[in-house]
């Protein structure tokens, strides 16, 4: 049963889903000096339901003594975060922090909840302002 698609339009009357581009993770490439470099697919326009975390998802980044602007992003399909054993960083994604605002660079920091249809990440807002690359028409 996709919960999901069942209250995502209750939830859009107050929240509504935004159209944002997401970057894949490929793994990375080597620079001239041979530092590992991210490497992202082109990105994807992707339908996303951003919200606040809650504070048990709060305390399991507080473990992980990250600091910063964090987000929980719902979404169709299994977005990823780090994947040592593939050798993957996060996926990224490209919103404003608040509806009209400027765009900005989120990484994927965790998987808090992952179903056949649909999960729920933990992104961080990243220094990095630019995205890594086009964006989807």
């Amino acid at each position: 049963m996709n919960l999901h698609g069942i209250v995502s339009p209750a939830i859009g009357t107050v929240n509504p889903q935004r159209l944002i581009p997401y970057y894949a993770s490929t793994g990375y490439t080597q620079n001239a000096a041979f530092k590992q470099v991210p490497a992202y697919a082109n990105a994807l326009n992707i339908q996303a339901q951003i919200q606040a975390l809650t504070g048990k998802d709060l305390r399991h980044e507080a473990l992980q003594n990250i600091q910063g602007l964090f987000r929980g992003v719902y979404i169709y399909g299994n977005k990823q975060g780090v994947d040592r054993v593939e050798a993957k960083g996060g996926d990224l994604f490209w919103f404003a922090e608040v509806p009209g605002g400027t765009a900005r660079l989120w990484k994927v920091l965790a998987v808090l909840e992952t179903w056949p249809d649909w999960s729920k990440v933990a992104v961080v807002l990243q220094l990095d302002t630019s995205p890594p690359g086009p964006l989807p028409t």
